[in-house]
């Protein structure tokens, strides 16, 4: 609960905001900067962290 919680201030944040929807400016930057330390941001992508599908299997000979 409390990493959802985390993660949604990193949501409502104006600089991660910022940094999401113009991903090439110095916003973008400075929050990939700082990221790794802040706790936020940490939560945010642990919640948000893209899950591989698993490999499609073969079809079976018939």
């Amino acid at each position: 609960m409390l990493t959802r919680i985390l993660a949604f201030v990193c949501r409502v944040c104006p600089l991660c905001m910022a940094a999401r929807r113009w991903q090439g400016s110095w916003v973008a930057r400075l929050v990939r900067w700082y990221s790794p330390a802040c706790p936020f941001c940490r939560a945010y992508r642990k919640l948000h962290a893209a899950v591989p599908s698993p490999p499609a299997e073969p079809p079976a000979a018939v």
